[in-house]
């Protein structure tokens, strides 16, 4: 690893920050370069914080367009006959590729663009700052990650194969840097070098998506899937053993996973659901309740939805009426009255009493009330109809409300298609055990209406059991069909007590030109409750998701103009345009207002902060919409802002450094690795609290550092090692590599390993006791993420140590310049030593203060207990005097009288609430 840390030798070219040097773009002010160099630092600092706020907002635009390209679904017909929807991306393959590339796109394009911007010779900032920002993301986001899960949970990986595929190749791939650089071919990279690098990069991708699907020598050999295929024969089911690994995969991994994109996207989104409507209004929640036979309270939910009732509450009168069951007949108790709905709350629930067991319907009951029927008879029944609804303001009886006429009743509008519901009762259900919950079918065929909006129900049913209360949420996503111009969105959770055996999701579907084609979109359950059943059962039963098609128009009013559009449509989808041109609009205005959540006041910080943002945001805005060409037009578009903020990156950190005399390489590890990996460090924390594994927090990070180097330094060596193979040794190079001449006369692509090869090294390192940390927390704690206080901070700690490690380690060798390698193995081995003694001190050091605080908060309760115990046995006071005499309990008790205060207050705030 010896050799010269410089990629020139020559010292007759100035630097960037004297006079007569300059970068791809700056310096750009006249005169500049004579400014004082004190006022220079200050200002490159400061624009260079600016610059990284500017990568952070294109990089979450940059997501949202890589979301919109990989959550894309596709349909796919099993053996069996039934279709499921299936991510056209695998998880695996989009986190390796896109969401890498996402990422990761500052530090890889600081690496392209370095390159082409010196006319193919290599830098050192841009090689750097991949090598520190893999060492930020495994060292600190991983040690917050672990950190921020709280003392009672725990997260653990999953896809275990996939880690250890991503684990290993994050190690490899540095080590391979220190082979080709240091070993091979020192201070070089030749054509099978630089091309070999590059293709690392898809076989990672292959190996990954084999570990992931189980294929090859990643299949498991036990032969679960054979037996699950020949328990679904047995039950009339064809399955293929690839088709069962399918849809397990789609039913217990994919539909949980949650991408990074997501969860940049999360971190970064603002409210947007406008103001809220004012008018109110009542109804059921679904038009249809369903339960057991032996059942005998039958809750029916009323859903309040509009603005807020200042002063007062809602209050909903309600009547049941006979269908199939009679009252008369003892069939149900007929109840009229009043369900109130508090102040703030959107559901209220009607009960309704009966007998267990199926009714006697007679033909003369069915007869008279069938024909009234708005949902086709399906057997035992009665209805519950809203009567009238009206605000009840403080302090007046909800029955002299009720009563008023005219301007003295605030009256609510009732949903006329909301009104009425049936409740119903079905047989023959097994009341063993909560049950599973899953769509009662798993398409739905709508014919949307040309001139009005119309209504899709969707059936969820509880099968294998109904005893006890389960939920589940539910949400809908688009498709061909989209939001708003296709149909509303709709999400919420459907809850199901005791013996209620189906609930129905209503989605509205908007007005469908006659020239459209046939739209889809996907209705799915989420944290459904009940499905931790054998894999025959599951593959059997379970019906998670919902494909919603509206069908397009056969009316024969259609003109040619009509047939051309459709045409058309069926290549473009005008809706997406649409959506797109709505979405661009408000992108520009959003641009010009601080972002603030809906019905908040800006503060003074507000504005600052947008005035500060306002030429990214104004920049920016010129991005297309992620609704455009799939997502694809916003991706490169971004791409190309990214390359644009990260060139000015690039020349203010080489400024900077050159001014305040730290060279590139530290400059490049420190705060350019820094500024980059940021906005990752709060994704991935957000994904370490939100997500019930550590796979997308700690497969994230491996997987990026591969891909770093495999496309990050790969692509442009590839492209260098190319060039100067067939360009050769000019005398620019002959002149800059003069000490190398000799040494490869032929030219080549020329990357001075010394101080890279040694940060490199150091990482590795520093690498393997990260991963092994991991491993070993796994197999003693079950824990990747989180476990006992005690050990989450140890690890935390340590972790952050490594990277401090890292950074003075190789910080010192770029300041040291040329040393021997004994020299170099004796600094990492007192880098080593330093961090165990930190460690030791600062590990014992947080233990003694939990220890001390412990043992504080254990003397207090005790002298507390004591006092009490000579209250309870009537001892005298001034034997309890004595013992609270301590100042220890007398400040407990100030901190206990100041929680209690503060409850009180908080008590009184929800009864004025309320």
């Amino acid at each position: 690893m010896a050799g010269n840390s410089s990629n020139s030798s020559s010292s007759s070219v100035p630097s960037i920050c004297e006079e007569g040097g300059g970068g791809i773009l700056l310096p750009f002010i006249p005169g500049e370069q004579e400014w004082p160099r004190n006022l220079r630092a200050i200002v490159y600092l400061m624009v260079l914080g600016w610059c990284f706020l500017g990568v952070a907002i294109i990089a979450d635009i940059f997501m949202a367009a890589i979301e919109a390209v990989t959550s894309k679904r596709k349909l796919v017909t099993l053996n069996c006959g039934r279709r499921i929807p299936v991510k056209v991306w695998n998880p695996t393959v989009a986190n390796l590729t896109l969401m890498a590339l996402g990422s990761s796109a500052p530090e890889i394009m600081l690496s392209v663009i370095e390159l082409f911007g010196d006319s193919f010779y290599s830098g050192e900032l841009g090689p750097s700052t991949i090598v520190g920002s893999a060492a930020f993301n495994m060292m600190v986001i991983i040690a917050v990650c672990v950190y921020v899960i709280p003392d009672s949970e725990i997260r653990t990986i999953s896809q275990i194969k996939v880690f250890f595929v991503t684990g290993s190749c994050s190690i490899f791939a540095y080590l391979w840097l220190v082979f080709i650089l240091a070993i091979h071919t020192p201070d070089m990279v030749d054509l099978a070098e630089g091309y070999l690098t590059f293709m690392f990069f898809p076989i990672l991708v292959v190996i990954s998506y084999m570990a992931d699907v189980e294929m090859c020598c990643f299949r498991r050999r036990d032969g679960s899937a054979e037996m699950v295929v020949g328990r679904l024969a047995e039950a009339g089911h064809d399955l293929s053993v690839e088709e069962v690994r399918l849809v397990k995969r789609v039913t217990r991994v994919e539909d949980k996973h949650i991408s990074q994109a997501a969860r940049r996207m999360e971190v970064s989104a603002v409210k947007a659901n406008g103001k809220q409507n004012k008018e109110v209004s009542v109804g059921f929640t679904m038009n249809t309740f369903s339960a057991a036979e032996t059942v005998t309270e039958i809750p029916l939910e009323i859903w309040t939805s509009g603005g807020y009732t200042e002063g007062g509450h809602i209050a909903v009168e309600f009547a049941t009426r006979d269908g199939s069951m009679s009252e008369e007949l003892r069939h149900y108790e007929s109840r009229r009255g009043f369900v109130e709905i508090p102040r703030g709350a959107s559901l209220g629930v009607i009960t309704v009493m009966r007998q267990p067991g199926i009714p006697e319907v007679t033909e003369t009951n069915r007869a008279r009330y069938s024909s009234d029927s708005c949902v086709v008879d399906e057997g035992s029944y009665f209805w519950v109809e809203i009567l009238q609804a009206a605000v009840i303001r403080d302090g007046v009886p909800v029955e002299d409300a009720m009563a008023a006429k005219g301007a003295a009743k605030e009256r609510i509008v009732v949903d006329q298609y909301h009104k009425r519901a049936k409740a119903m009762i079905q047989p023959g259900r097994s009341n063993e055990g909560k049950g599973m919950l899953r769509f009662k079918s798993t398409e739905i065929h709508h014919n949307p209406h040309v001139d009005q909006e119309s209504i899709v129900t969707i059936a969820v049913e509880r099968i294998m059991g109904h005893t006890g209360a389960i939920s589940c949420n539910y949400k809908t996503e688009p498709d061909t069909g989209r939001n708003f111009w296709d149909f509303h969105v709709c999400e919420g959770t459907l809850h199901f007590p005791t013996g209620i055996l189906e609930r129905t999701i209503e989605i509205k579907i908007a007005k469908k030109p006659i020239h459209e084609t046939t739209r889809q979109f996907f209705v799915f359950l989420e944290d459904v409750e009940g499905t931790e059943e054998e894999d025959s059962v599951l593959f059997e039963q379970d019906n998670s998701g919902c494909t919603v098609f509206l069908l397009a128009s056969n009316s024969a009013e259609m003109h040619a103009t009509d047939h051309i559009l459709r045409a058309l449509d069926g290549w473009v989808n005008f809706d997406t345009v649409k959506e797109g041109n709505v979405g661009w609009k408000e992108q520009w205005a959003a641009a010009l207002e601080p972002d603030i959540d809906d019905g908040d006041v800006a503060s003074t910080m507000d504005w600052a902060v947008h005035f500060v943002c306002l030429p990214w945001k104004l920049l920016f805005a010129l991005v297309p919409p992620p609704a455009y060409a799939g997502g694809w037009a916003c991706f490169f578009t971004a791409l190309l802002m990214i390359g644009l903020v990260t060139a000015f990156i690039g020349d203010l950190a080489s400024l900077l450094g050159c001014v305040i005399d730290l060279p590139d390489p530290i400059t490049a590890i420190t705060i350019v690795a820094l500024g980059t990996s940021l906005p990752d460090t709060f994704a991935s924390k957000v994904a370490a609290v939100e997500d019930d594994t550590a796979d997308a927090a700690i497969g994230n990070v491996t997987g990026s550092n591969s891909v770093n180097v495999f496309l990050g330094l790969g692509l442009p060596w590839m492209i260098a090692a190319t060039y100067w193979t067939v360009v050769g040794p000019t005398e620019e190079w002959q002149k800059r590599y003069q000490p190398l001449v000799d040494k490869y006369p032929q030219g080549g692509f020329i990357v001075i390993a010394g101080d890279l090869a040694f940060s490199v090294t150091v990482f590795s390192i520093c690498a393997l006791a990260c991963l092994g940390t991991i491993l070993y927390r796994r197999n003693s704690f079950g824990a990747e993420l989180g476990g006992p206080r005690g050990v989450k901070v140890n690890t935390t700690i340590f972790f952050v140590l490594l990277w401090i490690l890292y950074v003075s380690v190789a910080s010192w060798k770029v300041l040291a310049g040329d040393k021997s390698v004994a020299e170099m193995a004796i600094a990492i081995t007192g880098g080593v030593c330093a961090l165990g003694v930190c460690m030791g001190i600062i590990t014992g050091v947080v233990h003694y203060i939990n220890w001390r605080h412990t043992a504080e908060q254990q003397a207090q309760k005790d002298i507390i207990h004591e006092a009490f115990e000579h209250l309870h046995k009537h001892d005298s006071q001034a034997k309890m005097l004595a013992v609270l005499s301590s100042r220890d309990v007398w400040q407990a008790m100030g901190e206990l009288k100041t929680h209690i205060d503060g409850l009180s207050a908080l008590c009184s705030m929800l009864e004025a609430a309320t």
